[in-house]
C-alpha cells in the first residue's frame, strides 16, 4: 500500500485544471492534448449521448478506448461484437480571408450543473467559441459556433457531419444510407441499420446561418459551407441542430410503425421556431430539477467536484431501462446493462435521495422477470418460487432480454450479479418504505433470485455443511471457484431479504423458512483460514471480494474478527489486487470506493481519506472516473465509467451518513478530522432525511426531517458535539453520543 501512495507523490499531469463544484476547465496549446488525464467532455440525456473534444469538435482520436461519436441508447450491432452503432460525428474547418486556420491555444470547460461543454480556441486570425449540449428532453445535439475575427475579415466556416457506421476492420458493415438529401441549410441522412434489430431512421443537420449543402465521400459526409463578412463586433454565428429519430422502441410491446421522417421534420421545425436561447433555458431548467435537493458540501474542492461530476455522469447515462456503464459507440461494453454494475449507480442515486431515478433499474428487472424465470423454468412449467429466475450477466433492453449479451467466457458463470439485483430492489424499499412497491416489484424480484439459488447452487457437504457450488466469482480469481466468499455473502443476503419480505407481506411462510435455514447454514461455511475470510476455499489469492460481507452485502457483524481481519488485510495488500483485471499497480476508483464503503462500519476516518487521495490522482480532467487510469504505467481503460462514479458517490455519502439495515444511523462516521467544515442533507431508511452542518470542526446544526412524530436513534462522534447543545435524550456509546432524535425540530443546534 505504501508503494501506491509513494507513486502518487509525483506532480499532477500537465493540464491546467481549475474547478469549483460544478465547473471544470482544462487548457492547452496547439492542436494536441495530454491524454493521460483527458477523456473528452461527455454530454448526454440518457437517449442521445456523445462527447466533445478540446477543440470543440469530434476529431477521430482515441481516448482510452473511446472515440468521439454520437450514440443512441440501445441501437446496437448483433453478436459477436454488439457495440452501439455510431450515429456520426462532426468536425469543422475555419478559413479567414482564404487562409485555413490552425489552433494556437485552447480552453475547454464542462459545466455539470447546466450540462454543457464550452470551448474557446484561438487561431492566428480568429477565436472560435463553441457551446454544445444534448437537450434534456429532445433527441438532439445542439452545437453553437461563434467565430470572432481579430479584425474585419471574410470568414468561411465548413461544418462537416460524417455518418459512416462501421465495425472494427469492416467499414460500413451492416449500415446502409438509403438517402442523402440536401435542403435549405439542412442535410439529411436516411438510413437502415442491420443490427440486433433493423433500425430505420433519419439524422438531420440544420444550420441557422445560410449554408451551401452538399455531400462528399459517397454520401458519407454532409458539408454545410457558410461565408460571412465579419468583424470583432459582429462575429459569424451559427447554431447546428442535429436530430436523431428512428422507428425503434425496445420495449416488450408490439413494434409500432413510427414515421421517423415526420418526427425528424417536426424536431427541426420546433428547434428553429424555439431557437437556441429557449432550448438552452429549457435544458438548464430540467437539469435544475435534478440538482434540486442535492446539498452536499465538503472542504476538499477536488473531491467535491468529483462527487458532483459523478452525479452528473449518472444522470447522463440513465436510460429508460437503467444504468449502463456508458452510452458510447464502439466502447464501454456496448452500453449493456450489468446487474452487477448498475447496482452501484442505483445505490449512489438512492443514497442521495433521487428515488425517482434509482428505481429505473429495479423497474427494468421487474419488467424482464418473466424472461429470467422462463430461462430456467420454461420446459418444466415451473411455478413461482420453485426454480426461480436467472438473469443474464449482461443484458439488452427488454425486447432482447432473453439473450446473453456477454461474449463467451467464464464470466457467463457469474451468479453473484443476481444478489446485486436483489440488493438494489431491497434498498429502494428500505429508503422509500413503500409497501405497495415491496409487494408488486421488490419481493417478486428478490424471492425469485432466492429461489434460483436454493434450487441450483447450494450443495450439502459430507460433514453436513452447506456451501455454494463452483461458479465464477470476481474474474481475476479465475473460473470455477468453490464456495467463493463474495458469491456466498450475496446469496445469504438474498435469502435473508426474501425471508424478510415474505414476513412483512405475510406470504410464503414455508419458502421463507427454507431461505432462513439455508442462509444460517451458509454463514457457517464462509471460506476462511482461521484468521480471516478468504476469497474461496483454500485460496492464497488477495481479492477485494473478502470485504463483501460488509459491502455490498451487509451480512456480517463488523466486529466479527474474521471479517475485520479480512478487510484490513485486503487494504494492506491492495496494491496486489486493486483492479478488476490482473493489470496495473494502483487502485482504480471503483475498488477504492468499494473498499471505503466496507470501512465505514468501523468508523475508520483515516484509511478512507488515504484511498480518496489515490482516487483524486486517477481522475480525468473534469473529475470523471475511468475504469482504470494509470497513465504512468501506460494502462488506461474507459473514461466516463459509471460503475466507478456510482461507487465514489455512495462511498462519500456513507462516510458522511451511515445507515445500517438494522436501523442504526451514524453522522460523519468516516469523515476525516481535516474536514473542518461540511454539510449535507441525505436520506435514511424509512422515508426520512438527516440534515447536518459542521463548522470549524464542530457540529452547529442537525435535524431529522420527515413525517411528524417519528424518531430515530442517531450516533454522533463525541469530537463534533457539545452535549449541552443536544435537544432530547442522549447516552454515551464509546466514541459516540447516541441521541434520540425526533422530527419537527433540530436535535442539535449551536
Amino acid at each position: 500500500m505504501k508503494k501506491i501512495f509513494a507513486a502518487f507523490a509525483m506532480s499532477a499531469a500537465a493540464l491546467n485544471i481549475f474547478a469549483d463544484k460544478f465547473v471544470s476547465s482544462v487548457s492547452g496549446e496547439g492542436g494536441t492534448v495530454d491524454k493521460s488525464r483527458y477523456g473528452t467532455a461527455m454530454i448526454a440525456n440518457g437517449h442521445v449521448s456523445t462527447v466533445v473534444d478540446y477543440l470543440g469538435l469530434q476529431q477521430q482520436q482515441r481516448y482510452a478506448h473511446l472515440t468521439p461519436a454520437v450514440a443512441v441508447a440501445d441501437r446496437r450491432y448483433g453478436q459477436p461484437v454488439d457495440y452501439l452503432i455510431s450515429h456520426g460525428w462532426f468536425d469543422a474547418v475555419l478559413y479567414v480571408d482564404g487562409k485555413e486556420q490552425k489552433p494556437l491555444k485552447w480552453t475547454q470547460t464542462l459545466d455539470t450543473k447546466n450540462a454543457f461543454s464550452e470551448n474557446s480556441v484561438e487561431y492566428p486570425d480568429a477565436v472560435v467559441k463553441t457551446v454544445a449540449f444534448v437537450p434534456a428532453t429532445r433527441k438532439m445535439l445542439v452545437v453553437k459556433k461563434t467565430v470572432v475575427p481579430k479584425s474585419a475579415a471574410k470568414v468561411k466556416f465548413d461544418f462537416k457531419y460524417t455518418f459512416a457506421p462501421s465495425m472494427p476492420a469492416k467499414p460500413r458493415d451492416r449500415a446502409v444510407t438509403t438517402g442523402a438529401f440536401a435542403g435549405e441549410n439542412c442535410a439529411r441522412f436516411v438510413y437502415k441499420l442491420y443490427g440486433l434489430d433493423v433500425y430505420r431512421g433519419e439524422i438531420s443537420i440544420t444550420s441557422t446561418a445560410p449554408a451551401k449543402v452538399s455531400f462528399l465521400e459517397n454520401n458519407d459526409v454532409a458539408l454545410l459551407e457558410s461565408e460571412a463578412a465579419s468583424t470583432p463586433e459582429k462575429p459569424f454565428e451559427s447554431v447546428y441542430y442535429m436530430t436523431y429519430e428512428d422507428d425503434y422502441d425496445g420495449s416488450l410491446k408490439p413494434r409500432k410503425n413510427i414515421d421517423y421522417t415526420a418526427a425528424s421534420a417536426a424536431a427541426r421545425k420546433s428547434a428553429l421556431a424555439d431557437g437556441f436561447d429557449k432550448i438552452f433555458a429549457e435544458h438548464k431548467a430540467e437539469w435544475g430539477k435534478y440538482w434540486d435537493g442535492v446539498s452536499v458540501s465538503i472542504p476538499d474542492e477536488k473531491l467535491e467536484r468529483t462527487y458532483y461530476t459523478a452525479l452528473y455522469h449518472m444522470k447522463c447515462i440513465t436510460t429508460r431501462w437503467g444504468f449502463p456503464v456508458g452510452i458510447f459507440a464502439g466502447s464501454h461494453f456496448g452500453g449493456a446493462y450489468f446487474g452487477w454494475d448498475e447496482t452501484f449507480c442505483m445505490l449512489a442515486l438512492a443514497s442521495t435521495g433521487k428515488f425517482d431515478i434509482s428505481r429505473v433499474s429495479v423497474d427494468f428487472r421487474k419488467t424482464v422477470l418473466p424472461i429470467a424465470m422462463n430461462r430456467v423454468g420454461k420446459y418444466c412449467k415451473a411455478k413461482r418460487i420453485t426454480v426461480g429466475a436467472r438473469y443474464t450477466w449482461q443484458t439488452y433492453d427488454p425486447k432482447f432480454a432473453d439473450l446473453e449479451k456477454a461474449t463467451p467466457g467464464y464470466w457467463i458463470e457469474h451468479i453473484f450479479h443476481m444478489s446485486n439485483i436483489a440488493l438494489q430492489a431491497w434498498t429502494q424499499y428500505l429508503y422509500t418504505n413503500d409497501r405497495d412497491y415491496l409487494e408488486k416489484t421488490v419481493y417478486p424480484i428478490v424471492s425469485e433470485c432466492a429461489a434460483y439459488y436454493l434450487a441450483n447452487h447450494l450443495y450439502e457437504t459430507r460433514d453436513g455443511g452447506l456451501i455454494v457450488g463452483h461458479s465464477t466469482d470476481l474474474e481475476r480469481l479465475g473460473p470455477a471457484k468453490l464456495n467463493a466468499f463474495m458469491t456466498s455473502c450475496g446469496i445469504v443476503y438474498t435469502l435473508e431479504r426474501a425471508a424478510e419480505g415474505a414476513k412483512i407481506l405475510g406470504v410464503d411462510s414455508e419458502f421463507a423458512e427454507k431461505c432462513r435455514t439455508a442462509a444460517a447454514r451458509l454463514r457457517k461455511s464462509f471460506a476462511n483460514d482461521g484468521e480471516k475470510y478468504i476469497p474461496y476455499d483454500g485460496s492464497k489469492d488477495k481479492s477485494i471480494n473478502v470485504v463483501a460481507g460488509l459491502f455490498p452485502y451487509p451480512v456480517n457483524d463488523p466486529e466479527n474478527p474474521l471479517q475485520k481481519n479480512a478487510v484490513y488485510d485486503y487494504f494492506k495488500n491492495i496494491d496486489k489486487a486493486g483492479n478488476m483485471y490482473s493489470t496495473g499497480k494502483s487502485v482504480n476508483a471503483w475498488y477504492a470506493g468499494w473498499t471505503i464503503s466496507a470501512l465505514v462500519p468501523y468508523s475508520d476516518n483515516t484509511v478512507p481519506a488515504q484511498l480518496l487521495e489515490v482516487v483524486a490522482r486517477n481522475l480525468g480532467a473534469f473529475g470523471d472516473t475511468f475504469e482504470i487510469n494509470e497513465p504512468e504505467n501506460r494502462i488506461q481503460y474507459h473514461p466516463w465509467f459509471s460503475t466507478a462514479a456510482g461507487n465514489i458517490v455512495y462511498a462519500l455519502n456513507k462516510m458522511m451518513l451511515f445507515n445500517d439495515e438494522n436501523g442504526g444511523i451514524k453522522i460523519a462516521p468516516s469523515v476525516p478530522e481535516s474536514w473542518r467544515d461540511f454539510s449535507y442533507t441525505l436520506p435514511v431508511f424509512g422515508g426520512l432525511k438527516v440534515s447536518v452542518k459542521a463548522e470549524n470542526g464542530k457540529l452547529v446544526y442537525a435535524e431529522l426531517l420527515g413525517g411528524n412524530g417519528q424518531s430515530r436513534e442517531i450516533s454522533v462522534p463525541k469530537r463534533l458535539v457539545d452535549v449541552s447543545k443536544i435537544s432530547g435524550e442522549c447516552k454515551d456509546a464509546g466514541g459516540y453520543v447516541v441521541i434520540t432524535a425526533k422530527t419537527g425540530a433540530p436535535f442539535y443546534k449551536n
